[in-house]
């Protein structure tokens, strides 16, 4: 290529405008995530879309806003769960209803709304940075390995939904308080109207209430009281909806150790959760989901050398802040960053317990901060050495196609919940969850021996209802009847309201011909879950084995009436002709 083909590539770049800027984030990010369009359905996404019937027609959508966010069968008209997050549910059935279940549409709208956030991120850093800086610095944002949970992993849309709603809330923030002089109206009734909707995608919307208000605080004070007016009113009509409504409660899921976890556990497992945060930013290498440890007690490992770590780390955040405090560099925005990346790290830092110890998908916030951190220390620190320059430019231009590449790679991993488990299950060998999951996916690929074998490490490590449950369901494949009640009934005793240990406890008693114990196991199911029609078929199949004609037929006539299906006719019509149901 000659110099005159050159030029207008060159000049493409110079100068750089907001539209070119947005041309390089969109090819750059479809071109990082287009492997993973091809993806399928993962890990939670069989319960919050597969299944989730509810959720497959936007006719539903007044009831998103009346419960969680799973459907719990059981013919139950509310969505359950302990989330509040009706946009969420709104994003998968507006999909759901045009394109039906083809993960293809999910993920290529999830990477389309990750593409507009750093669009966002960019728009944001030109408020404070240079074009160039800001675009390299919200390139980190979209093509960093940390985010790709966050943008691909369609059960975690709820990120990319309240970062949009939020950024949305604080650049429209921006632009009316550029001068004093503006009013500001628009402003007034849209953020409000923003940060609701963010709230309503995520709880951790709450994060961007703060940091609009922190912001009018820092740069536009004598409008403070206004902004913090609006945002009330904002947390009012979430908290409004969610306990009124929606009828959810704050509340902790006791599966990951961390949720049990005294306080003083918690507080000591904190270094450990900032430096896995720290390092991953830097060297984004070890990537797992399902992450559920908890250090128990003072150690060099697990609590001096982190907390060491992390004490460094934070004492170069104060010495740099001290330096352009001197200089008078800034240091409102340096503050302003700061503030951002220690609100986003101190939400999941497990002062209140959360359903995981760290997952990738919680920095999507806190990383904007940091970045910004970043950003300012670019602009303070001045290089004039040309060959060093040129160093650092080659340093930062392979870091960043290295983290391309790793994010190309780790969307490989989510492509299935075998692939994403095996892989992570390699990562994380002693996590109880991951060994869990694992052992589930061998069960539905038939391999009965390895999934044991996982389910049995699953329980060595910390035993579950689910893992016993899952051991009992290979021991009925098996045909071990006796083994497999065993393992479910030790699911039931570690948890009273596991269903599918009731069901395929009973499922296996009717196929053993104890029909008494089937259906004493039936009544107590059903006192638990009154509403579920399979559990009423199964108590119809144990009273007409036990000679209960009549309360069999009382039965399955409760189950018609609450699901009518052509099964549950079938069974009903048999009972009543007296004719055998062995086959059922």
């Amino acid at each position: 290529m000659n110099e005159k083909e050159q030029e207008p590539f060159l000049n493409f770049f110079n100068p750089l405008t907001i539209p070119k800027a947005i041309y390089i984030i969109i090819i750059l990010g479809f071109i990082v995530f287009f492997n993973s369009l091809f993806n399928g359905f993962v890990w939670d996404d069989v319960g919050q879309i597969i299944n989730n019937t509810k959720a497959h027609s936007i006719q539903n959508i007044v009831g998103f806003f009346a419960g969680g966010t799973f459907d719990p069968g059981n013919n139950v008209d509310q969505l359950a769960g302990t989330y509040y997050k009706p946009f969420m549910t709104i994003f998968f059935s507006s999909i759901y209803t045009v394109f039906g279940q083809n993960a293809f549409y999910f993920h290529f709208f999830q990477i389309a709304f990750h593409i507009i956030n750093t669009t966002l991120v960019f728009i944001l850093f030109s408020h404070f940075f240079s074009k160039k800086l800001s675009l390299f610095l919200s390139l980190i944002f979209l093509a960093h390995p940390i985010n790709v949970e966050s943008a691909v992993y369609i059960s975690a849309v709820q990120e990319v939904l309240f970062f949009f709603f939020g950024m949305l809330a604080i650049l429209i923030v921006f632009k009316a308080n550029q001068s004093e002089k503006q009013s500001g109206f628009f402003s007034l009734i849209a953020t409000p109207l923003l940060l609701l909707s963010s709230l309503l995608s995520k709880e951790t919307g709450i994060l961007f209430v703060v940091i609009v208000t922190t912001y009018i605080f820092l740069f536009h004070v004598k409008r403070f009281k206004q902004y913090f007016a609006t945002s009330l009113l904002s947390i009012g009509t979430y908290l409004g909806l969610r306990f009124f409504v929606g009828k959810i409660y704050f509340s902790s899921i006791h599966v990951d150790p961390i949720a049990t976890a005294s306080m003083l556990e918690r507080l000591i497992t904190i270094p450990k959760i900032i430096l896995f945060y720290v390092y991953t930013f830097f060297i984004p290498v070890n990537l797992s989901v399902g992450q559920m440890w908890l250090v128990k007690n003072f150690n060099a490992k697990d609590f001096f050398i982190p907390l060491i770590i992390v004490g460094v780390f934070f004492l170069v955040l104060l010495a740099f802040g001290v330096f352009i405090w001197k200089k008078k560099l800034h240091f409102p925005t340096y503050l302003f960053f700061v503030f951002w990346f220690l609100i986003g790290l101190g939400l999941h830092l497990q002062i209140f317990p959360l359903d995981m110890t760290v997952a990738d998908r919680w920095f999507y916030f806190p990383m904007v901060g940091l970045l910004g951190i970043i950003g300012v220390s670019a602009n303070a620190i001045t290089i004039k050495n040309t060959n060093i320059k040129i160093i650092m430019y080659i340093l930062i231009i392979t870091c960043f196609i290295i983290f391309c590449l790793r994010s190309i790679v780790r969307n490989t991993d989510w492509n299935s919940s075998y692939s994403l488990f095996s892989r992570d299950a390699l990562v994380n060998r002693d996590n109880f969850y991951l060994q869990n999951k694992l052992g589930i996916e061998l069960y539905l690929l038939g391999d009965n021996k390895r999934a044991k074998d996982h389910f049995q490490q699953s329980i060595d490590l910390l035993p579950t209802a689910s893992a016993f449950s899952s051991m009992g369901l290979v021991f009925m494949r098996e045909g071990n009847l006796s083994q497999a009640e065993k393992y479910l009934g030790k699911a039931i005793q570690m948890d009273s309201h596991y269903y599918p240990a009731y069901h395929n406890r009973i499922y296996i008693l009717l196929k053993a011909n104890n029909s008494q114990r089937s259906l004493e196991a039936a009544q107590q199911a059903l006192k638990i879950f009154p509403n579920n029609d399979q559990l009423w078929i199964l108590l119809a199949l144990a009273e007409y084995k036990v000679g209960h004609k009549q309360n069999a037929i009382q039965a399955i006539t409760h189950a018609y009436n609450l699901l009518p299906t052509a099964y549950t006719k079938e069974v009903q019509d048999r009972i009543v002709k007296n004719q055998p149901i062995d086959d059922f």
